[in-house]
């Protein structure tokens, strides 16, 4: 997501990433769903990606819906309804895998965005002026900024976590805004 706001706007980016299922009926797609709330909506149109997601969603959940916090017995519930804050729903679910395909095919769209499958981070060495990244092919990347969006298992954040000083906090942020 990030490659393709910074390409949106016209700043060079690079992502490394697994090629992502896309398909609904392709061995490993993930069948689950994602609600994005309205704020969601607004990027997905300023970076060029809701037109496409427009016709395959649908409104999450009823007018009326109940908060409750994510453990088994919820201490805090609270009841709303969407039409209290205006007329637009009070988000859209989009299945993942559709969201993976639209968000790939927009960001190959954008020519300051150059994405690396299948590739992975080897090892960040932080810089004051940004990091460089060598990937799992040997390649290296120079870049201001680094976002480690690759999961709980994070390869960006264990580089960066063996890269750092002892004591210093372990900031995770691959993404690579070219330098």
């Amino acid at each position: 997501m990030a490659a393709c706001a910074f390409g949106a706007q016209g700043s060079r980016s690079s992502a490394s990433i697994l090629p992502p299922v896309t398909e609904e009926d392709a061995a490993g797609a993930d069948l689950r769903s994602t609600a994005f709330l309205m704020p969601s909506v607004a990027l997905f149109e300023r970076i060029g990606l809701w037109e496409s997601l427009a016709p395959r969603h649908r409104v999450a959940g009823d007018a009326h819906r109940r908060c409750r916090g994510a453990t088994a017995t919820p201490r805090l519930t609270r009841d709303f309804d969407a039409a209290e804050i205006g007329d637009q729903p009070f988000g859209w679910n989009l299945p993942n895998w559709l969201m993976r395909r639209e968000l790939m095919a927009r960001t190959r769209a954008l020519p300051s965005v150059r994405v690396i499958h299948g590739i992975g981070t080897a090892t960040v060495l932080p810089r004051s002026e940004g990091a460089v990244v060598t990937l799992t092919d040997g390649r290296r990347l120079r870049a201001r900024l680094l976002i480690g969006a690759d999961g709980r298992d994070s390869a960006v954040r264990g580089a960066l976590a063996s890269a750092r000083a002892p004591g210093a906090m372990d900031k995770g942020a691959g993404l690579c805004r070219d330098a």
